[in-house]
């Protein structure tokens, strides 16, 4: 399938798309309101609730703002590289989960994105009032895959 026609039957398929979606596919992360699909040998993942997908937006984008030094960048505007946008979602979401599950605080999967999203909520009383100062630790503390080295002979 060529990359145009994926993306174009990808857009038709998952019209309201997952913004955790890279930490879902991971393996990281679960949510109550994801949507799984196969297309071409790729995994990918909507959201079944508009509202939650806007709030997670919202989300994304101040974990993204308030992690911008962390990730060396000027701006978090548009998207970013793979492996920084895994780290502001994967640990964007362990950071919050161990605000609010204290007692899960090294439990590495998140089991439902939505429902620590409303723990937060239901504990600061909005996603702008969350201590993102005790967040982002998350963030730079998560490592992705390892670059493999080479065969060493």
């Amino acid at each position: 399938m060529e990359e145009n026609e994926y993306c174009s039957t990808y857009h038709s398929i998952n019209q309201v798309r997952c913004v955790f979606e890279k930490a879902m596919v991971t393996r990281h992360c679960q949510c109550s309101r994801s949507v799984y699909f196969a297309l071409a040998e790729r995994e990918g993942y909507g959201c079944n609730h508009r509202q939650a997908q806007q709030r997670c937006e919202a989300l994304q984008k101040l974990l993204r703002n308030n992690a911008r030094f962390t990730l060396g960048i000027t701006t978090a505007e548009g998207p970013l590289p793979h492996n920084k946008e895994i780290r502001v979602q994967v640990g964007g979401m362990r950071g919050i989960h161990k605000l609010c599950f204290p007692a899960l605080a090294e439990h590495e999967v998140i089991d439902d994105i939505d429902a620590t999203i409303e723990a937060a909520i239901a504990r600061y009383g909005s996603i702008e009032a969350l201590p993102y100062d005790q967040i982002i630790p998350s963030v730079v503390a998560f490592e992705g895959r390892r670059k493999r080295r080479g065969r060493e002979r």
